[in-house]
Parts: C-alpha cells; structure tokens; sequence
C-alpha cells in the first residue's frame, strides 16, 4: 500500500507537564489504525519514555491489538501527581483522565467512537 494510503490527525493533550501531543495514523481507505507517535512538551519527565510509550502503542498495533486493547491498558497506568494538582488548578482546562496515558486511552476511544479509526 503506497504512504498517500495514510492520514493522520493531531491531538493536543494538557496536563501537568504542558502540553503533549499524540499523532494518530491511519488508512484512509479502511480507517485502521497503523501507528501513533507522541511529542512530549519541552517539560516533560522524560520524553525518552514517551517516546518508548509511543513505540510500544505502535507494535501493540503492528500485532494486531485493537484500539480497546490499547486504551485498556493506558487506562491502567493510574494518577499522576502533576496531572492532579494541574487538574485541581484548572479542572476544564486539562484533558480528560489522571495521567497522559489514561487520556491517550480516551483520545483513541474518541477517534474510534467518531468514526475516524476502527
């Protein structure tokens, strides 16, 4: 299948280290997912795990995991203390979840549940 196949789209994600955005690729024709890349913010922990984070989504897909797969187990990756004290300051202003990995599990379910990927 040639690149042209693929698109993507652009999800920003506000917590208690900035802002960090999740790319979410997939087959135009089919909506499937095929891989997701994280840029973590400039003041991330450690952007070395975001990237591992976003290395293993992509195999999780390359091997045949579903989005509910995926989100399942973000979703376990439990609170982070910054994500918390960032939400108790500005409870609309923060993405959805206790951790960037717990809202990366609702931003794929989101995508999912709009349509845009299966």
């Amino acid at each position: 299948m040639s690149e042209e196949s693929y698109t993507g789209v652009k999800r920003t994600i506000n917590c208690g280290c900035g802002k960090t955005r999740l790319l979410v690729f997939y087959n135009k024709d089919t909506r499937k997912l095929d891989c997701t890349y994280i840029e973590p913010s400039n003041s991330a922990v450690c952007p070395n795990t975001m990237n591992a984070l976003s290395r293993t989504i992509s195999l999780a897909i390359r091997k045949g995991a579903t989005v509910d797969e995926i989100a399942k187990e973000l979703e376990s990756a439990g609170v982070c203390s910054k994500y918390a004290v960032a939400r108790a300051e500005d409870p609309t202003g923060i993405t959805k979840g206790s951790s960037c990995p717990v809202a990366m599990a609702h931003l794929l379910r989101e995508l999912k549940d709009k349509g845009i990927i299966i």
